[in-house]
Parts: structure tokens; sequence; C-alpha cells
């Protein structure tokens, strides 16, 4: 098995690809890992940035992490936008990149369901053998949830996407559900029913044994003598926006901003801040309980460090369905979630009947008195943060979850005719 990965990258720092904290570059190597222990000779060819515009060595970090022998990469010219990278495709470099390889390709896992169309396009065009094409969709951006302005909507490519790929993969149930909720308002059902039933979730979690992985002192930046260990932290993992800069769909500069203010106690603020769309010194001037570690982004160690120091992590999002990563990661390391009672963090409270008062409200309008409440009781929400530490690991980890994946990209393959038409 061959498999041709595109990653889509959205963590930038400068003008380059930040692998530190981007969530889909240490997805794909806790999902290839995870692979390779069922199927040991899966080979794994990876589209990336050229290392000079990375600011970090993705071969270093592919050896460190025991993918060197099993996985190509292919730098590829990549502009750091996320618009730009959905309606980009370079069909020049890709013949001169894959002409050699193509005929060995079985699947393409494609994380972006914009360029599944080129894709699909390049391989008949040049007459490669026909592989499996597999859709990744991370963000939904549909007519009632729109993530990016409808000029530039995502939504159709979507749709196009589930309707053609081989297998269309969704990061949790709550986010297929939604997206067959708002198909059925613009196709009839019998039409879905026939077309588009070949899709699957890959829960996108966590890996355990990633975060199992002690950190490596020799990574952190800064002095851990300035950590606070006597306040309690609250840990604000994803990316800021707001203030004017730029759009706050993680509701981090609102909860940064504003409802942090409202708030009283002996806490601390730390943030990931991966993208800094707003620096970290913007940040320190207009949240005053906001520590400022480092001027830059944080590498995996330290975000890492800061995760398992979280007394309360903060989790807001209101139009992404699945609700990232960063949350389930600080809750394996005994952190109490601040997140809504909405999508897939619903899930995870009723799962282990989280008392309704230390829920925000799906509209947030209740963050800053949730807060409180957290802060003030954190040893009565220890057991059941225990219990969801169970759940997430039973349930979302990528050891748990890869199993069924791999079942269904082998049953893709069985009696497959990859000669073209």
């Amino acid at each position: 098995m061959r498999i041709l990965w595109q990653l889509q990258l959205s963590n930038y720092y400068n003008g380059k690809f930040s692998l530190s904290g981007d969530s889909n570059w240490t997805t794909f190597i806790a999902k290839a890992k995870q692979l390779l222990k069922r199927d040991p000779n899966i080979k794994f060819d990876i589209i990336m940035p050229s290392i000079v515009h990375c600011t970090e060595d993705y071969y270093s970090q592919l050896r460190d992490e025991g993918l060197a022998f099993s996985t190509s990469v292919w730098a590829i010219d990549i502009i750091p936008n996320a618009l730009a990278t959905r309606y980009d495709f370079n069909y020049d470099q890709m013949f001169n990149h894959f002409s050699g390889v193509a005929p060995g390709i079985t699947h393409v896992y494609i994380n972006d369901p914009s360029l599944l169309g080129n894709y699909m396009a390049m391989f008949l065009n040049y007459k490669w053998p026909r592989p499996k094409f597999i859709v990744q969709c991370h963000f939904l951006d549909s007519p009632n949830t729109r993530i990016v302005p409808a000029d530039a909507s995502y939504w159709w490519r979507t749709v196009e996407a589930c309707e053609k790929a081989d297998l269309m993969v969704w990061h949790c149930a709550s986010q297929e559900e939604f997206f067959f909720g708002e198909l059925a308002n613009v196709l009839r059902d019998d039409y879905i029913d026939a077309n588009f039933s070949h899709s699957t979730v890959w829960k996108s979690g966590h890996s355990t044994e990633l975060l199992d992985t002690p950190v490596n002192p020799l990574k952190i930046r800064f002095d851990t003598k300035l950590l606070d260990h006597n306040s309690k932290v609250v840990w604000v993992p994803n990316r800021i926006g707001g203030l004017g800069i730029s759009l706050d769909y993680t509701n981090n500069g609102r909860f940064m901003f504003e409802e942090v203010q409202k708030v009283q106690g002996d806490f601390v603020v730390y943030a990931g801040n991966p993208s800094q769309k707003i620096s970290n010194s913007l940040l320190a001037q207009h949240c005053a309980k906001y520590v400022e570690l480092l001027s830059v982004a944080l590498t995996t160690d330290e975000y890492k460090l800061l995760t398992q120091r979280a007394d309360i992590v903060v989790a807001l999002y209101t139009e992404d369905t699945n609700g990232g990563i960063a949350v389930l990661e600080a809750i394996h390391y005994g952190a109490v979630p601040l997140m809504p009672d909405i999508y897939e963090y619903k899930q995870y409270f009723d799962a282990v009947d989280w008392p309704h008062e230390f829920r925000v409200a799906p509209d947030l309008s209740n963050v800053a008195e949730v807060l409180q409440l957290l802060l003030d009781n954190l040893d009565t929400l220890r057991p059941y943060v225990k219990r969801l530490q169970g759940v997430i690991k039973r349930m979302y980890s990528f050891e748990s979850t890869t199993e069924r994946f791999y079942q269904k990209l082998t049953s893709l393959t069985k009696g497959f005719d990859r000669r073209l038409d």
C-alpha cells in the first residue's frame, strides 16, 4: 500500500509554515504511526512546502518519530494562506514529482475537499493508474456555518468531494450529521441515499502515545522558573483573533479581551497562540492575566509542557462542530474543560453526566460565570475529568480509532481494478 498524502498546513509565522502546534502535521504523524503498526509495509508520500519555507526541519521530526524510512517528502510551492491553498494547484510541479512514482500509488489521502477534483483530473489527464481517493474534512464551511465569506465558500466543493471520493472521512460524528443535515436542504433524499453513502468517521482525537512521550527540556526556550506554581492556570491553546486584526472564529479573542476581566480569583492565563495573528506582546497589553513567556509561537514541547500545567482548558468553538484536538489533549493531562454545551463538546459532557451548571451555554452568554465556577470548584470536578479521560482514550484516541479506518482502507482495494476505464 502506497499513500500519497496531502497535508493542509494552516499554521503560519512570519510568512513561513510553522509545524509546531499545527494540528494537521501532528495528526499525520499520529495517524501514520498507528497505520504502520497494522501494516509495516505502508509507504507514505507527503506533500510539503520547501524546507526553506518552514520554520522547522520536518526531516528531523520524521526521523525522531520513526517515520523516515516509510515516508518520502515532496516539496511543492505552497502559499501560506488558507484561501489560496484551496484554490491553487500546480499541475507542472505535481507531474514532475509524481510521474515516476504514480503507478505505485494505491491511495490518495486529501486533507482538503476543495482539491479532490484537481487530484482526480491529474491522474486522469496523465493516464496514471487510478488510485482510491480519500478525502478528510477538517473545517465544515456550510451555508449555515460560514468559516469563510460566501464569495470564497468551500461548501459546494465539499459536497462534490463527498459525492466523488471513494471514501469521505469526517472528524467526528456530529460533523458528519451536520453535513448531511445541511445537504438535505438542497438535494433530494433519494439522490443523497444513492450517491453519498461512502463516508465514515475517523475521529480526530489525540495520540495517547505522543502525549505520553516525555517533554524534552532542551527544547524549552523560556525559563521554567517563570511559570507560576501558586496560581491556577487557565490554558488557551488555539489561535486567537479579534481586536479588528483577525477573525475570531475560535472565540478566544472574546475570551481573552472581554470575559477574563469579569472573573475574580488567583489565576493566570497561558496561551498557545500558534498563528500569531495577534502578537503575544499585544495579548499582554489587552489581557492583564495573560503571562507572556515567549514573543513567538510555541514549539511542540513547549506546548505540551503548558498543556500539562493547565488546570482549566478553554475550548469555545461554536461554528466548528468538532471543536479541535487541543482540548482532548489537555483533558488527557487532567485539565477541566471550559466548553459550550454544543456539538461534539456536548457528547463529551453527556458521556460522563457532567453537571449542567459547569457547561457554557451554546451562545457563550455565561462564559465568565462558568469560568468562575470552575475556578472555585476544581476539586469537585476532578472525578468527572477522570471519567472523561477514560471515555476519550477508549473512544477518541488514534490508538483506538485507527483500526476501523484501516479496515475501511483495505476493503477499498479488494478486487479494485486500477486500470483506467
